[in-house]
């Protein structure tokens, strides 16, 4: 069989481009050592018949000593393709396990993407269910006032009642950072007050407030409502 139908062959039985490489280097050492086999029996048969020539004795250990350098060359690159080859497969198996690495790294993290997308979703959808857990029993008692309304003429016991819901349902706006804002006696702050009216007052200090017409509030340190306030020129 010719060496091209042995390299067909190969290719028909998927060998890597690789394989073939050092496959035809051996084929190629094997040949020059079947040359130097044929060279060195030719010159033993010539030795024997006694017609080598010494000239022609020198030329013929001159090509027998080129081919043993040939060969060990070629050797030499043999060993140096098939350490390439195992390196490379090496390099290729960990370049494998690096990418099953990164695939495992990269589903994680779409999991872990995907769970704090949700526990945001649940947190924004359920962010005041404490507060109205705690608003309940306020709502409750409002109910009960309202009754007590229609079945009662004691006007005391109604505003007794009234108040104490007010003051359950501050404490509780305040518990959640809900607060009034100090204006009366204090500096005019643009922050937190907006001047509806400036007078001349005895005894106030200039840009001091000195009536709050209307109550603001805040929510920790964000304004919602700025206060009404007069202020002493």
């Amino acid at each position: 069989m010719s060496a091209k139908k042995k390299r067909q062959q190969r290719k028909e039985e998927k060998l890597n481009e690789e394989d073939i490489e050092i496959i035809e280097e051996k084929e190629n050492m094997e040949k020059y050592k079947k040359k130097n086999k044929e060279n060195q029996k030719e010159y033993t048969e010539q030795k024997q018949k006694g017609k080598e020539k010494e000239s022609s004795t020198e030329d013929e250990e001159y090509v027998v000593q080129i081919s043993e350098e040939e060969l060990e060359k070629l050797k030499q690159h043999v060993d140096k393709a098939t350490e390439c080859k195992s390196a490379l497969r090496q390099i290729e198996e960990q370049a494998e396990e690096y990418r099953e690495q990164l695939l495992r790294l990269q589903a994680e993290f779409d999991n872990y993407r995907k769970r704090i997308v949700r526990e945001k979703k649940n947190i924004e959808k359920y962010a005041l269910e404490d507060f109205f857990k705690n608003i309940v029993p306020v709502y409750d008692n409002f109910l009960h006032a309202l009754n007590a309304i229609d079945n009662t003429q004691n006007i005391d016991s109604i505003r007794e009642g009234v108040e104490f819901i007010f003051n359950s349902f501050s404490e509780l706006l305040q518990k959640y950072g809900f607060q009034k804002i100090k204006a009366a006696g204090n500096k005019f702050d643009p922050n937190y007050h907006e001047a509806v009216l400036y007078e001349e007052v005895d005894g106030a200090e200039p840009m001091e407030v000195v009536e709050e017409l209307q109550p603001g509030y805040i929510y920790k340190d964000r304004v919602l409502k700025p206060t009404l306030v007069k202020v002493a020129r």
